[in-house]
């Protein structure tokens, strides 16, 4: 017999003070859902959680280079030890999540994009009992699962969807998992491809209620710069390009405050370069063209990559031979 599932609905953010769009999405999910209690949770909130419920988990949770894997962890944490749905503060709520979530105990919705045939078990919409084994399980294993922690790909693999939807898969023999479909919770970017929406506008979709949710996927932990401004002493600045993989630091700069991940870039002997999303890059990587209408990149922002000066001749003239060979066209 399933447990019952705690009429709570969890949010996180940095602070109390929401975004506008965040704070637009959250009325419509307070709308729907009147008898149901709202807890927002703070950066504050979340660490003082693991400090003085799961102390064991602090070092990792401290550790995390990327703050959505601290984002991540928390929201497994809040379920086993609250109970209730955790909802993403990008989802729009068209329609009450009850009916969604009434039989069963465990309940996670898909994720797709960028196209809607590429999907995996999202953590955006998860809902259990308070204390269920899952979680229990899940928050134990989180600081093993961790391999490589630099790039995003990483982050989706040490506490993203791409763990989860393995660590379900794994588990489908102890538990009975109920994954919510794309007609009942989809992804804006995928909304002109959903087979039962032919030809619906955003507009109609909300005016028509024809789902629960509308995941707007905003993915603020995704911070791109814009290319620094003055030359950055030691570098080369190329607009429009990037070093594609050869990923070996992160570093979480702010924008304008380009000296930080430059002096990481410098003081790694392996390392010739850092780009616009705080990667620091390794030798064996390549100089390549990459267009502001690359899905990754976000709007307003066009790729950018500081090269060090002492490798930058070099690197431009292996690029070029690569793309003499392979007929790829020149910036």
């Amino acid at each position: 017999m399933s447990q019952p599932i705690p009429k709570i609905i969890h949010q996180t953010w940095k602070t109390d003070d929401l975004p506008d769009d965040y704070s637009r999405y959250r009325k419509t999910v307070r709308r729907n859902h009147p008898d149901w209690q709202h807890r927002l949770w703070t950066d504050a909130d979340n660490r003082q959680l693991i400090q003085d419920h799961y102390p064991w988990f602090l070092t990792t949770y401290d550790g995390y280079k990327h703050n959505i894997e601290r984002a991540d962890a928390i929201r497994y944490f809040i379920l086993l030890h609250h109970g209730g749905v955790y909802l993403d503060l990008d989802m729009e709520c068209l329609k009450p999540i009850d009916p969604l979530i009434e039989e069963g105990d465990l309940h996670f919705s898909l994720l797709a994009g960028p196209a809607i045939h590429n999907t995996v078990i999202g953590n955006a919409l998860m809902a259990a009992p308070r204390g269920h084994a899952f979680f229990a399980y899940l928050t134990t294993m989180l600081p093993r699962l961790m391999k490589r922690d630099v790039t995003f790909s990483d982050v989706f693999n040490n506490t993203g969807p791409d763990m989860l939807t393995r660590q379900i898969r794994q588990c489908e023999h102890m538990f009975t998992f109920n994954i919510i479909g794309l007609d009942k919770v989809c992804d804006r970017c995928v909304l002109h491809e959903h087979p039962s929406l032919p030809g619906k506008s955003l507009d109609t979709v909300r005016a028509e209620k024809l789902l629960h949710f509308i995941h707007h996927g905003t993915n603020t932990w995704n911070i791109q710069h814009p290319a620094p401004n003055v030359p950055i002493n030691g570098f080369v600045l190329f607009e429009n390009h990037d070093i594609h993989g050869f990923d070996i630091d992160y570093v979480d700069y702010e924008q304008g405050d380009y000296g930080k991940i430059a002096e990481a870039a410098l003081q790694n002997q392996k390392a010739i370069a850092f780009n616009y999303n705080g990667y620091v890059k390794g030798r064996g990587g390549l100089l390549e063209p990459r267009g502001s209408d690359d899905n990754w990149v976000r709007p307003g922002i066009i790729p950018w990559v500081c090269v060090k000066a002492e490798v930058a001749a070099e690197l431009r003239m292996s690029t070029q031979a690569d793309r003499s060979e392979t007929g790829r066209l020149g910036p």
